[in-house]
């Protein structure tokens, strides 16, 4: 059976998929680095979903109304779902996301 993760984008993501073999990814705001080895095995497929990036890749973005699915050792799709505009203006936002929102729907 195959294990889907899902990932809905209401205001803002960005993500990265990593493949083996991984790498050390140094953390943009610490001195620090992501080891994402150490959380799977060579033939895992890795994706990584946050606000912001977090690394100092490629980080791809995700628009208003996307939703990401990914499954086992697959990269992750972004797909476009439609989104009743009323269902988003009802929407709670934090209120540092609110100008997301406003610059979003301009």
């Amino acid at each position: 059976m195959r294990t889907f993760r899902r990932a809905y984008c209401s205001t803002r993501r960005r993500y990265v998929t990593r493949c083996p073999t991984f790498s050390q990814a140094p953390l943009v705001d610490a001195d620090k680095s992501l080891d994402i080895a150490a959380f799977g095995t060579p033939a895992d497929l890795a994706a990584v979903i946050a606000t912001t990036p977090l690394t100092d890749e490629a980080w791809s973005r995700c628009e208003l109304g996307d939703l990401l699915i990914c499954s086992e050792r697959r990269d992750c799709d972004g797909t476009p779902v439609s989104v009743p505009s009323e269902v988003l203006a009802g929407a709670r936002y934090a209120p540092s996301e609110m100008s997301c929102q406003a610059a979003s729907a301009g």
